[in-house]
């Protein structure tokens, strides 16, 4: 939060100029600004992390964590996602029906033990630089974010991942019945599903979640 506020004023240069034109908003100086903002989060989670393992006489590996960190900004004609990912999991603006549009590359590989998470070389500038993204949207239905305790046995597949009709069956089937005006019920509600049953499938499960 205390980047963002730093950083408004630059922010809404480059909002601005996208809801005049968006050929206006010039990509490589936009990655550069997010880098700036992310990378002192970044840095102190790694830092939290090497500290953590080193009081408990362990390895930075044996703290092995996803990472994935969203900002949404409402705007006059539609809305501005940032967001940054490492790890497995999923990080997506969703538009029921229409498109699905993940922020990031999922690090998993053929077994668990390939997957890259939150590392020391990730504070690295051109490390952070490659998995920061934005996207401007003049509409969505949700911005999702989820670890791999759920997208595993949702999606079972990184094809599925990025298939809308997989998304729309997530939203319309788990996600959508559970949701009302009330954020408190939606979040008891959603807790509850969290508990769902998925044979070979026992990993955490964190979902967060913005939706219209």
């Amino acid at each position: 939060m205390q980047q963002l506020i730093r950083y408004d004023s630059q922010l809404n240069t480059h909002i601005n100029a996208w809801q005049q034109d968006t050929s206006d908003v010039d990509e490589v100086i936009f990655n550069e600004l997010l880098y700036e903002i992310f990378a002192p989060v970044i840095q102190e989670t790694i830092q939290h992390l090497t500290e953590l393992a080193k009081n408990d006489h362990k390895d930075l590996s044996d703290y092995s964590s996803t990472l994935l960190i969203a900002a949404h900004k409402p705007l006059v004609k539609g809305v501005l996602t940032l967001a940054y990912w490492i790890g497995d999991g999923a990080l997506a603006i969703y538009k029921a029906g229409e498109n699905i549009k993940l922020l990031g590359v999922g690090d998993s590989g053929d077994y668990a033990g390939q997957t890259r998470f939150l590392d020391i070389e990730a504070q690295e500038p051109k490390d952070i630089k490659k998995r920061v993204q934005f996207s401007f949207d003049t509409d969505l239905t949700a911005l999702i974010l989820m670890s791999d305790g759920i997208s595993d046995p949702i999606f079972e597949t990184d094809h599925n991942l990025h298939h809308i009709n997989s998304w729309d069956m997530f939203w319309h089937n788990d996600i959508q019945p559970h949701l009302s005006t009330s954020p408190e019920t939606s979040a008891l509600k959603l807790h509850e599903w969290l508990d769902f049953w998925s044979a070979g499938n026992h990993d955490d499960r964190t979902l967060a979640l913005i939706y219209r």
